[in-house]
């Protein structure tokens, strides 16, 4: 018998960076944190808050009261801090995506559409206050192989 659980615990690590004085140069070195690490939170944090955020559609409130919970020390200025600053590395990632999808696609179509907006009635009869209902187009990037048959 398998018996699945799960474990939500801080794990607090302390690093000891060397560090090393150039007389010759007059400078002083530093070495750099492991690589992931930088700030005061860990990997493991910020890919459960962009986790959370992204694929469990929680609020930033609801995040905070997550890790709160769990013991962790983060406020909600840094929680926010966390999902809107240093996203460079998941720019790059998906601008790496979409460039091998569209090397790889014999064909491709990009079509990308701006936002439109409409009136919608609040009630099917048409009565009541209007609301402008706001739609976005969304383009994809497909690979076509022509020897395919479409039904």
């Amino acid at each position: 018998m398998v018996v699945q659980d799960l474990e939500i615990r801080t794990d607090h690590v302390q690093f000891h960076k060397e560090k090393y004085y150039s007389p010759g140069q007059k400078r002083t070195y530093l070495a750099p944190l492991p690589a992931g690490y930088h700030g005061q939170f860990g990997p493991k944090v910020r890919a459960w808050v962009v986790a959370m955020y992204y694929a469990g559609q929680m609020s930033e409130p609801k995040i905070l009261e997550v890790l709160q919970t769990a013991g962790l020390l983060i406020s909600a200025g840094q929680l926010s801090n966390m999902l809107i600053k240093d996203q460079e590395v998941f720019h790059a990632e998906r601008a790496n995506i979409l460039q091998a999808g569209l090397e790889s696609a014999h064909t491709h179509q990009l079509k990308v559409l701006p936002p439109h907006q409409r009136l919608a009635s609040q009630f099917a009869e048409g009565w009541g206050p209007r609301a402008i209902e706001t739609y976005w187009d969304v383009f994809c990037v497909c690979r076509y192989d022509s020897d395919q048959v479409l039904a």
